[in-house]
């Protein structure tokens, strides 16, 4: 549930991001604040541009409160090696958020900066 109160189930944007061919992997979190923020794992060369197209384009298909404001480019796949995934491939939601917190919480402060 975000801060204006609608409820997005992570794993919809999750799918609708993933169903583009230049992402192989997303997590989207967004609980209790004013926008989704993604950590995306690219697919094949993706580059940084060509997952931006892909998270617009994707976003375009979304409502407002769904889409994805920022994201962040993963610095490795989501593997159950690294304990980011379990064995059949689920998100650990909880661990992703702990490795990548720090720039997701950058996030949310650089709003909070400018609307202070």
């Amino acid at each position: 549930i975000t801060s204006y109160g609608r409820n997005v189930a992570p794993e919809w944007v999750e799918r609708e991001l993933t169903a583009h061919n230049a992402i192989a992997q997303a997590a989207v979190f967004g609980e209790a604040q004013p926008f989704n923020v993604g950590v995306i794992v690219g697919r094949g060369g993706a580059t940084a541009a060509t997952l931006t197209q892909a998270i617009l384009s994707t976003n375009a298909q979304l409502p407002d409160y769904a889409r994805v404001s920022r994201w962040l480019i993963a610095s490795e796949p989501f593997t159950p090696q690294n304990g980011l995934a379990t064995t059949n491939g689920r998100l650990k939601r909880n661990e992703i958020y702990q490795r990548y917190q720090t720039q997701i919480q950058a996030f949310y402060k650089e709003i909070n900066d400018v609307v202070l």
